[in-house]
């Protein structure tokens, strides 16, 4: 597989993602980078498989996550002026308004008390909160596991 290949297509899959707020399609993957989609798809799959970039599901021929993005619904949506993006988890929703360069909220349910915590980004700065963001693994290992979110 050629190395130049496989990051050039994640490039498109951020740049995708930031300018649509949502995952591309292989055919729109194709279509950007003048490939075939047979070449796109072994390029996520590897991405996925040997690379952990993404998440690809081979199933069902879609990218599911390249984190911090999501391409399903989650708990934790990041609203800009652009549009709303999904992160994945609280960490992740703290990244998306410095990769879209954008204003941005998010506000989603506590799992521990279900109460709401909102988190706002003003140029480029995160406003002050008492939010707390828990990790109940160690980062070192958040990709044993992505299925828990």
């Amino acid at each position: 597989m050629e190395e130049k290949k496989i990051w050039s297509v994640r490039q498109s899959v951020y740049q995708f993602f930031t300018d649509h707020q949502t995952a591309p399609t292989i055919n729109n993957l194709a279509s950007i980078l003048k490939l075939s989609e047979g070449e796109v798809r072994a390029n996520l799959i590897e991405l996925d498989q040997h690379h952990h970039a993404l998440a690809f599901s081979a199933e069902e021929d879609q990218i599911t996550m390249a984190w911090p993005f999501s391409a399903t619904p989650t708990p934790y949506p990041v609203v800009t002026p652009k549009g709303k993006y999904l992160s994945n988890c609280a960490w992740d929703a703290l990244s998306i308004p410095y990769l879209v360069g954008q204003d941005a909220e998010t506000e989603y349910a506590c799992p521990d008390c279900d109460q709401p915590v909102i988190i706002k980004f003003k140029d480029g700065l995160l406003e002050p909160t008492e939010a707390v963001v828990h990790f109940s693994v160690a980062p070192k290992i958040f990709f044993e596991d992505l299925g828990c979110i």
